[in-house]
């Protein structure tokens, strides 16, 4: 069985963020809950300090999200994926999130067509959007392992990068500010290690570190090793 090895958090800051007012929100799970955050729809738990939403629920775009932040406007968003199944909608994740409507930029994988795709989305139902804005090749890590996926936004520019590397970009102003969340359609997946930057972020419990400089920076691997 997979487990993961979480090192100090502050030897891994190793980004830049958009001002020196900048901070940083970490979220493990490993305290077996994910309060904070709430439920749109979908069966959500933690297991063994992993989110996990289990799919079959029927519900594209099933959601959870993160209660704070609807004043939030430039800022970096990072989360571990670890996927069950190669089929197509695993899910993935949206920033500037409007929860009364749905409103957001979302990005999501495609194992079987081994694609990411940035969708600019009007509802919480995934198939309420513009149409796919961004769409580019995409190599889906092996069952039961972990990758990372993030979400920048910076004014007009919306980014999504996988494992350290930018994918997409767009430019675009539906959404200015607004909170992030997890979304997810048929298939179980898991997520962990959630990590947003940016001015305005809070502090994390026990976090020391107020980096400057600019967003887009690469972090480094949360999941560090295995056993």
């Amino acid at each position: 069985m997979m487990k993961k090895t979480v090192g100090m958090i502050s030897a891994l800051l190793l980004f830049c963020a958009a001002a020196p007012s900048s901070r940083a929100l970490i979220d493990d799970f490993d305290d077996g809950n994910f309060d904070g955050w709430k439920v749109q729809s979908g069966i959500w738990k933690v297991k063994n300090g992993e989110l996990n939403y289990k799919g079959g629920s029927g519900i594209c775009g099933a959601s959870l999200y993160y209660e704070e932040g609807l004043e939030w406007t430039d800022y970096e968003f990072e989360v571990d994926m670890k996927f069950t199944t190669r089929n197509d909608w695993p899910g993935g994740i949206r920033v500037r999130l409007n929860p009364d409507t749905g409103g957001s930029y979302f990005t999501w994988v495609y194992p079987t067509q081994t694609a990411i795709m940035v969708y600019i989305a009007d509802a919480w139902d995934c198939n309420n959007n513009r149409g796919i804005a961004q769409r580019r090749a995409w190599e889906p890590p092996e069952l039961g392992e972990w990758g990372q996926l993030k979400m920048v936004v910076e004014g007009r520019e919306i980014q999504s990068w996988w494992n350290g590397e930018e994918i997409l970009s767009i430019k675009d102003k539906a959404w200015e500010r607004g909170t992030i969340s997890f979304t997810t359609f048929t298939e179980d997946v898991f997520f962990d290690n959630v990590r947003v930057a940016g001015p305005g972020i809070p502090l994390d419990p026990g976090e020391a570190v107020e980096p400057e400089g600019k967003l887009t920076t690469t972090w480094g691997k949360l999941k560090s090793s295995y056993s």
